[in-house]
């Protein structure tokens, strides 16, 4: 206690703000000026093109999030384009070129205020005339009556019943005659769960079903839920 009660007070550290005090007031009296520099000062003397970055950023963000999503909301784009923009434009630098891209038609906005790229809406296109080239080009799966036999031991073994979407789906896969069936659905109505039926019955029936999906991750769901072996389009 003695030793406390005697020792001298420790130099209490200075506080920030006493600091940069000290520092300005020794940079005046050295006649020191800090530079007063523009970003557009900072990117020209980096040697980038603005514009180019910013359009290369969009560009790149929008191709990002196409491979999750077909649509996308423009802050979204806006955020992923500053993301890889890497702090080289100004966040007005990159909503500029977003509004070039919509002038260009490079991207495109929906009625909902969403935007899509040229390129994922000629992918649709090409998609819907893919599917209307197919009709009536394809030996039906399965008859009418296997495909009832085959849904009431499906749905026996599972211990629950289809939804009428997914029976309906279902039905259109394995009993039409069009070489591409198209199904679409938000996450969680059951499309893996369908496609597990799908399988079950085109395999009693002496078909090879395999899958295909964009990327490695959705691959590797659509394997895991739906028992379908499963690739990357690419792989393929």
């Amino acid at each position: 206690m003695a030793a406390l009660a005697t020792r001298a007070d420790k130099n209490a550290p200075e506080t920030r703000a006493a600091h940069a005090d000290r520092w300005t007031a020794q940079a005046q009296a050295l006649g020191i000026v800090p530079a007063q520099r523009t970003h557009t000062d900072s990117v020209a003397a980096a040697g980038w093109d603005a514009a180019q970055v910013a359009r290369d950023a969009v560009a790149q963000a929008a191709a990002h999030l196409g491979e999750r999503e077909s649509v996308f909301r423009g802050q979204d784009l806006h955020r992923e384009a500053a993301r890889f923009a890497a702090g080289r434009v100004a966040w007005t630098e990159i909503a500029a070129a977003l509004a070039d891209a919509e002038r260009t038609g490079a991207l495109i906005r929906g009625d909902d205020g969403r935007l899509t790229t040229a390129a994922a809406l000629e992918s649709e296109r090409e998609t819907a005339r893919r599917l209307d080239a197919g009709r009536g080009d394809h030996a039906a799966v399965l008859t009418e009556r296997q495909f009832t036999r085959a849904l009431a031991k499906f749905e026996a073994a599972k211990g629950f019943a289809l939804s009428p979407e997914q029976r309906g789906a279902a039905q259109m896969i394995l009993t039409g005659s069009d070489r591409f069936q198209g199904v679409q659905g938000l996450a969680g109505t059951g499309k893996t769960t369908l496609l597990a039926f799908v399988r079950d019955a085109a395999e009693s029936a002496g078909w090879r079903v395999v899958g295909h999906s964009n990327g490695a991750e959705q691959a590797a769901t659509m394997q895991r839920e739906s028992g379908i072996q499963t690739t990357t389009t690419a792989a393929h």
